[in-house]
């Protein structure tokens, strides 16, 4: 889960975009952990 936010913030920081943490961390929670929680 850890992992996931870095490549995240990583993948973004070389889009040179600007996220704030607690955005990363809604949008990771929408993307990653609903969906698996659904499946």
């Amino acid at each position: 889960m850890i992992a996931v936010a870095a490549t995240v913030g990583l993948i973004l920081g070389l889009s040179a975009i600007t996220v704030p943490g607690d955005k990363l961390t809604i949008s990771v929670v929408l993307y990653i952990l609903i969906p698996i929680a659904i499946s």
